[in-house]
């Protein structure tokens, strides 16, 4: 398991968006976040982790990457994410 530690200077969320980057699994993002900024509430943990772009961007090359793998098309991928970003408009 990769261990990471935060940086000086770094902000909880500065640290995940480095942590994602480098592909460090949830388990050790999440004690970090415990031990070293004090995080307890998993609610704010997942608000937090779902600010980091970097997630989001695997997140999506995730699923493009299983549907060409089901056999589905460039169409379903640009579909995909064009029903993605759509849900992304802020909330007003």
């Amino acid at each position: 398991m990769a261990t990471i530690e935060p940086l000086d200077t770094e902000s909880a969320l500065a640290f995940v968006v480095r942590a994602d980057i480098l592909k460090v699994s949830d388990q050790v993002i999440n004690r970090v976040l415990k031990d070293h900024f004090g995080f307890e509430v998993k609610d704010s943990i997942k608000e937090l982790r779902l600010g980091s772009k970097p997630f989001w961007v695997q997140l999506y090359r995730k699923r493009i990457e299983d549907l060409f793998e089901g056999g589905c098309g460039r169409y379903s991928a640009v579909k995909l994410i064009q029903r993605k970003n759509a849900n992304l408009e802020p909330q007003r």
